[in-house]
This record gives C-alpha cells, sequence and structure tokens, in this order.
C-alpha cells in the first residue's frame, strides 16, 4: 500500500508540474504570436496550446537526440519558468468573481478524487493489442535514438510517425522513471476534465445560465462532461499510450473551444484570436497525432480560416504569425515521416521518388501497407486482396457496427432524431431559428464521418465524431425550443432530453461499475514481455522477433531492433550503427563483406 500511495503521489506531482509547464510554454506562445494582451485568466487554453508547442519542441529536438529526460527536464522546466504569472492572473480573477471557498474546495477535491482514481486506473498493465505490436517499440526507439532514417523498413508501423509517440517517451524521464504509458493519456483526460470546470462551477453558482444564455456557452458543456465521465471509467486508453484516446480527446476540446467561440461571436464579440489561434494549433497537432484527424482537422480550419477572412483587416498580423506557426508544425510532421519511411505521409505513396534516398521502404510494401489497414477496419484478419475492391464486405461489417451501441448506435439515433426535431421546431416560430453559422457545427462530425467510412471505418478510428454529431444536433434543437417556450418548459426539456440521450452512458457507467475497481494498489505494474527468437539478416544484422510470432506478433517492449515482420535482407545503412538507419537489400544484390 505504500509504495501504491508513493506511486499515485508522484503521478499527481507530475500531473500539476506538466499542467504548469504547459500552461509557461502556452504564455511564451501567446506573446511569440501576438495574443498576449487578450490571454483568457481561467480558461484553460494556455494549457493546450502550452501542450502543442511542448510536443513540436519534444519532435523537433529528437530531430537530433534520443528523448531522455537530459531533454525532458530541461525542456519542463523552462515551461515552470514562465507560469507563475498567468497562474497569479487566474488567482486575481477568481477573487474578482467572488467564487465562494466552498464551491472551490468542493470542486478541487472532487476533481483530486477523480485524478486519484484516473492515476490508479493508468497504473495497471497496457492491453491495447497495438501497444505490443508496435507503440512501446516506437517509444523506446525515441528513448535510444534520434530519429532513425528508414525505420519503416524493420517494422511498417514503426514509420506511422504518431508524434504522441514523442509525448509518451518524454513522460519516461529515461532511464529514470519508465511510465510514461501511464501518464500521458491520463494527464489529457484530466486536463480536459479541467477544461470544463470552470463553466461547470459557474452552472453550479447560478443554473439560469443554462436558460439565458447560448446554448453553446453552457449547455455544450453539460452535455460534454458524460462523454468525459464515461472516458474515465471505459476500459480502452488509460493504460495504453494509444494516439486513438488522444484523438478523441483533441476532438472533444476542439468542438467545445469552437462553439463557445460561436457563441461569444454571436453575442458581438470580435477580439477572439485566441480561441482562433488555439483551435488553428490543436487541429494542425491532432493530424500529427493520427491521420485519421485529417477531415475533422480540416473544419475546424475552416471555421479558423473564416474568422480570420472576417477580421484581416484589424487582425493581419496576428493570423500571418498562428499561419506560419501551423506551417512550421506540419512542416516538422513531414519531415520526420521522410526520415522515418522515405514518404511524407506513410502509409501513403505521396512523396515517394520525390527524392532519391537509400531508405526508402519499398513501394511495394507501403502499398501492402495501406491496403492492410483499409481491409482490417473493414473485415478483420481476412486478407486485404479479399475485402478490397468489392462490397462483400459492408453487410459484416454493418453487423459489427450495429453492436457497438454506446459509441455508434445511439449517438448515431438520437443525432438523427434530434436534427429532424431542430428543422420541425425551427418551422413553428420563424422570427429565431438557428443561423447559417449555428447550423454549421453541424459538419465536423459528418465530414469526418464520410472520411472515415471511405478510408478505415472501424469504430476506434472514428474518435468522437458519433458523441459530437448527437450533441452538435442537441445544441441546435435547444436553439430551436429556446425561444418559443417558456423558461420552466425549457429547462424541463433540457433536463428531459439531458436523462434521454445520456441513459446509454450512464447505464454503462452502472453496468461497468467493476471499472472503478480495476485500479492498481500496487503502483505500476510490468508491462508484458514477450520470448523473443534471435535471427540474422544475409548483412549479418542480429534482429529480435517473438517466438510464436504466428500465434502472437506483439514484441511489448522488447530490445532493438525487434520486428514481427523479419526480413532476411534488412541491412543497416552503416555498419554497426543502428542510428545510420535502415535500408533493404534489392533481391538481385548482395551483401558486401562491410556490412557482415
Amino acid at each position: 500500500m505504500i509504495t501504491h500511495i508513493t506511486a499515485v503521489l508522484s503521478t499527481l506531482l507530475i500531473y500539476l508540474l506538466l499542467g504548469l509547464s504547459c500552461l509557461g510554454w502556452g504564455r511564451v506562445a501567446s506573446f511569440v504570436l501576438g495574443l498576449s494582451e487578450d490571454r483568457p485568466a481561467l480558461s484553460l487554453m494556455p494549457v493546450w496550446l502550452g501542450w502543442a508547442v511542448t510536443l513540436l519542441i519534444f519532435q523537433i529536438l529528437h530531430l537530433f537526440l534520443p528523448v531522455t529526460a537530459g531533454i525532458t527536464i530541461p525542456v519542463l522546466s523552462a515551461g515552470l519558468v514562465f507560469s507563475p504569472a498567468p497562474v497569479r492572473n487566474a488567482i486575481r480573477v477568481f477573487r474578482e468573481k467572488q467564487v465562494s471557498r466552498a464551491v472551490l474546495m468542493i470542486s478541487l477535491l472532487i476533481f483530486i478524487a477523480i485524478a486519484v482514481l484516473v492515476a490508479s486506473r493508468a497504473m495497471m498493465p497496457p492491453g491495447f493489442y497495438d501497444t505490443g505490436l508496435y507503440h512501446l517499440n516506437a517509444i523506446r526507439w525515441i528513448n535510444s535514438y534520434p530519429i532513425v532514417p528508414g525505420l519503416g523498413n524493420l517494422h511498417g508501423r514503426l514509420a506511422y510517425n504518431n508524434s504522441f509517440f514523442t509525448f509518451v517517451a518524454a513522460l519516461n524521464f529515461y532511464p529514470f522513471f519508465g511510465h510514461g504509458r501511464s501518464l500521458a493519456n491520463s494527464f489529457l483526460l484530466l486536463l480536459s476534465l479541467a477544461t470544463l470546470l470552470p463553466s461547470l462551477i459557474t452552472i453550479i453558482r447560478r443554473p439560469a445560465v443554462l436558460i439565458n444564455e447560448h446554448p453553446f456557452k453552457y449547455a455544450a458543456v453539460l452535455f460534454l462532461t458524460p462523454v468525459f465521465l464515461y472516458l474515465t471509467q471505459s476500459e480502452f486508453g488509460l493504460t495504453d499510450p494509444t494516439p486513438d484516446y488522444t484523438s478523441l480527446l483533441l476532438q472533444l476540446v476542439m468542438f467545445l473551444i469552437l462553439v463557445q467561440s460561436i457563441a461569444l461571436w454571436l453575442e458581438g464579440e470580435r477580439n477572439l484570436r485566441y480561441p482562433a489561434a488555439v483551435l488553428a494549433v490543436l487541429a494542425a497537432t491532432a493530424v500529427t497525432v493520427k491521420l485519421s484527424n485529417l477531415a475533422f482537422s480540416a473544419v475546424i480550419l475552416c471555421f479558423v480560416a473564416a474568422y480570420q477572412w472576417q477580421t484581416r483587416r484589424v487582425q493581419m498580423k496576428n493570423h500571418l504569425l498562428v499561419l506560419c506557426f501551423v506551417i512550421l508544425l506540419i512542416s516538422i510532421w513531414f519531415i520526420r515521416g521522410f526520415i522515418l519511411s522515405g514518404v511524407l505521409l506513410y502509409p501513403s505513396t505521396i512523396g515517394y521518388g520525390w527524392f532519391s534516398v537509400d531508405w526508402a521502404v519499398p513501394i511495394g510494401k507501403i502499398i501492402d501497407e495501406a491496403n492492410t489497414i483499409y481491409a482490417f477496419a473493414r473485415r478483420p484478419h481476412v486478407p486485404w486482396q479479399e475485402v478490397l475492391g468489392n462490397r462483400a464486405w459492408l453487410a459484416p461489417w454493418f453487423q459489427t457496427i450495429l453492436r457497438d451501441n454506446t459509441n455508434v448506435v445511439y449517438p448515431a439515433v438520437f443525432a438523427t432524431v434530434f436534427c429532424i426535431l431542430a428543422l420541425a421546431v425551427s418551422r413553428l416560430k420563424k422570427n429565431r431559428r438557428p443561423g447559417g453559422l449555428e447550423w454549421s457545427i453541424l459538419l465536423c462530425s459528418p465530414v469526418s464521418l464520410v472520411y472515415w467510412f471511405l478510408t478505415a471505418p472501424d469504430p476506434r478510428f472514428a474518435g468522437a465524431a458519433f458523441f459530437l454529431f448527437m450533441i452538435s444536433a442537441i445544441l441546435l434543437f435547444l436553439i430551436a425550443v429556446r425561444n418559443i417556450a417558456g423558461k420552466r418548459i425549457f429547462i424541463l426539456v433540457l433536463c428531459v432530453v439531458f436523462c434521454g440521450c445520456n441513459a446509454d452512458l450512464f447505464s454503462y457507467i452502472v453496468r461497468h461499475a467493476r471499472n472503478l475497481q480495476s485500479v492498481s494498489t500496487v503502483g505500476w505494474h510490468p508491462v508484458q514481455q514477450a520470448p523473443l527468437d534471435k535471427k540474422t539478416t544475409l548483412s549479418g544484422l542480429v534482429v529480435y522477433v517473438p517466438v510464436n510470432r504466428n500465434a502472437d506478433d506483439r514484441c511489448w517492449d522488447s530490445p532493438l531492433p525487434s520486428t514481427p515482420h523479419f526480413n532476411e535482407r534488412l541491412r543497416l545503412r552503416r555498419p554497426a550503427d543502428i542510428s545510420s538507419g535502415f535500408t533493404v537489400l534489392p533481391p538481385d544484390g548482395n551483401p558486401s563483406a562491410t556490412d557482415k
């Protein structure tokens, strides 16, 4: 028990220091982007901005150095140096708002209790299949070496270029700590919950804001809260360094910032430079975390571009600075992808052959990797040649989708119902119906779902699209009802809708109450180890492979280099220098004597 208490307290301390460091880096970014004068005091947008900046810094440094404690500690410490001023500013604003100490203390104690629960759950052993297949191995490469050219030749999944893995690697504080996989997503979940907290406190203090204010402002927070609580209890993500969970959180947070910004715009506020900048940076960062975020991020960037066009005459310099930062962020990501595989967007062939490099992954392997992903999302464990190019996969895929009630079926059904109701109610009174800007929030989810269906329609790749589709439709319905009903009727409708649309989430929480018992009581659990064989390539390179790779191809956190897909023609670019990268001997080539 003492071991666990020590582990939890250490984790909570790291959460706090990490949050303050991100706040400090957010302050620096705000100043550089010309946003320092309108930095929100109580919003956590600066922390999200700082997190994106921190992630970018680690990616840049990894181009030249392994991400070890010698990198992580200075970067986080530099952020801490800039954090006192915004903290003092937030405390001052809280005092000016005269928030009662009782409300603050109760809110803080509840949040700490949730943090302890999340930290304890995150200490359990990882169970997500891809964690053992390549996530942990990719993180070990980041901890051990600067970015390695042609790493995709060793194992194609290592070329996916998930920027999130550099964050996990940084939190390993390698070689001293090693538990970054437990910290990364759990920190972002708590940061997401903390983002809701100021609005939730306002709702608790003054419930009338749900009636008097635009539904985008506070009702959106109310309807997002059960989703975040569901993610707190869900079995997916906390123990694993999976970017799928990160993507889901980022989409939820971006949606919240977007709808609250639209509410402010409708109230006449035109100085929305800060949320616009944060949305642009988070949208670009989300793409680097997972390419499946491309459509969602594109819609968010369209909103940002529309705002920038509307305010171009007075804020052009600021818009250009934000644009330059986004270009830098994406450019670094492209460079990293090219180094890992020889193409910009592996497993896409875009960029193949633009530059002649010896470490480029063979184009046949890239195409096979892409087709495998597309096929697996449609019919798992069936060869892609039998899945792609026909529609036979649709029926079994649809049956599988229909079994996922919580994440797909219920949100989709409620979204459809409330879209129809919003349209119907809008026709009852013409003087106030949802406007074009309000209806535009629906674009985020349908566009994402179309992209998801056409690429890799596995529910976990959809991120938060189904939940946000439902919440968007509900908000539009509330806007339509708000001006044709009295306050009592409106609050009754709000309560009924809230309970109805979240009934399945509440049911899930009750049915899976045992998950609350699935917490560690002995600190961090060890990661599973795979039994390994040593195999030697034609060039004399020794590679670790799983002993029973036909039954279980996961390497887990194995020594380097390791892969479930042994290629005897694999070799180092420079003999005896693993950091030089990997290349593949042509089929008609022979290893030279120096290779051996």
